[in-house]
């Protein structure tokens, strides 16, 4: 069973009680906890390519839609080619849906799987506080970690010893510098055409390459802020 159907299924049995008068403000604690975590799954996040979002997207929909017998009620209004497929190619992508799930119900299961065992048995509050520490994870923009010294072990330091670097590294989570690109991207299109095209005026080249180089002195105003937090 994926991890996904067994939360569903548990959302389900638990909603089924209360509605009929026969759960208990323990069950209705779970089921708002179960509802965090579903929320979760169907928001996506933990998707990075594009066309499988929309498959893992399009496995909620038959979630919602049906309870049991997920895969052998699937219909053809779902699957984004109907009527231009014929039965193979429809099978194949069904399969391909299917593998995509299970892989990812793994992935999930690792990292969630304990949360939704102590929600189960009734430890709510220590199932959402690991369950919500779980979703804190944060990925760094891709190619920037390629750019630091190779890692090194150090006994000599602790994380809380990092500040700097850790400020340094929030400058580059993926999931921050795209919300920020969406309300810059005329400035920046313009700025990557100044960056990157020989017909771009000399001027403003220069101009950007003069500011970039000014961005040095960012990293001793970051020490500072550290130092007057910790004071």
């Amino acid at each position: 069973m994926t991890i996904f159907k067994r939360v569903y299924s548990n959302c389900s049995l638990l909603s089924n009680k209360i509605k009929n008068g026969q759960g208990s403000e323990l069950d209705q604690h779970k089921l708002e906890a179960l509802k965090e975590i579903v929320l979760y799954f169907e928001s996506l996040k933990y998707v990075d390519d594009p066309n499988s979002k929309i498959k893992v997207g399009m496995y909620f929909e038959l979630v919602r839609k049906y309870n049991k017998g997920i895969y052998s009620k699937m219909t053809r209004e779902l699957f984004r080619t109907k009527n231009k497929a014929d039965d193979e190619e429809y099978k194949r992508y069904l399969n391909s849906v299917q593998a995509l799930i299970c892989y990812t119900s793994k992935n999930l299961e690792k990292k969630f799987g304990e949360a939704i065992d102590l929600i189960d048995s009734g430890d709510i509050e220590e199932g959402l506080n690991k369950f919500r520490n779980s979703t804190c994870d944060r990925k760094i923009a891709k190619g920037v970690l390629s750019l630091f010294p190779a890692a090194k072990k150090n006994e000599n330091l602790k994380v809380k010893d990092c500040g700097a670097g850790l400020i340094f590294i929030g400058c580059f989570i993926a999931e921050i510098l795209r919300k920020e690109i969406q309300y810059l991207d005329t400035e920046l299109e313009y700025l990557r055409y100044v960056i990157e095209s020989p017909d771009a005026d000399p001027a403003e080249k220069q101009y950007v390459n003069d500011f970039l180089d000014s961005c040095a002195g960012v990293i001793p105003l970051i020490q500072t802020m550290i130092n007057k937090k910790l004071q």
